[in-house]
């Protein structure tokens, strides 16, 4: 587990220090990754939802906390066929598992930047939205 989620892959993914063969390496690590910051965003959207509400209900924690990191897997899977055979019509020369894991990174560093947009940043929710727009 220690090694799944390396906190030094990650912050050199984030840094740009990673050259292409070292971010195809590391499949599991992104996902990791991915869905503990995609979780992360959805715990702070649980709490902004708990904490809005006359009668708090902790099941809007739980539900965000899990819904957002199903999300980006969810758009990983459906996109990355499309993805593939438009790259072949385009002539770009990867396999599927090239494009999967180079899609995975790209989550994965979405996912990293996804929380400091959540209701908790900034000013509040309306800026946030705004900001997202």
């Amino acid at each position: 587990m220690r090694e799944l989620l390396s906190w030094h892959r990650f912050d050199a993914l984030l840094r740009g220090q990673l050259d292409a063969a070292d971010r195809l390496r590391f499949p599991l690590t992104w996902l990791a990754w991915q869905v503990l910051s995609a979780a992360v965003f959805g715990a702070s959207l649980g709490v902004y939802a708990v904490t809005s509400r006359d009668l708090p209900d902790p099941r809007y924690l739980l539900a965000g906390s899990v819904k957002v990191p199903l999300l980006l897997l969810f758009t990983s899977g459906i996109t990355i066929p499309s993805l593939y055979v438009f790259g072949a019509l385009a002539g770009l020369r990867f396999g599927a598992r090239e494009l999967a894991a180079q899609l995975m990174v790209a989550h994965t560093v979405l996912a990293a930047a996804v929380p400091f947009h959540g209701p908790g940043a900034g000013e509040g929710y309306r800026k946030s939205c705004i900001l997202r727009l």
